[in-house]
């Protein structure tokens, strides 16, 4: 059975105007990028809506990595 680890890291931007957020993924199985939209990516593209900017997602083969900006408000 493969394991997996993910972090979450954040940070205020230099301005501290928004908050920059990083979802990692690793030692999972092997990521390939989807071929088909599925609930976490239509749950991202309505919040990265929200958020004002768009997610940067990496989808390296030994793991996802996702990174946000929000605003502080």
């Amino acid at each position: 059975m493969a394991t997996g680890r993910v972090s979450l890291r954040w940070a205020l931007d230099p301005t501290g105007e928004a908050v920059d957020l990083e979802w990692r993924e690793s030692g999972g199985p092997a990521v390939a990028r989807p071929t088909a939209t599925g609930f976490g990516s239509r749950l991202l593209s309505g919040l990265t809506g929200e958020l004002g900017a768009p997610a940067a997602i990496d989808y390296a083969r030994d793991g996802l990595v996702c990174r946000l900006r929000a605003p502080v408000t």
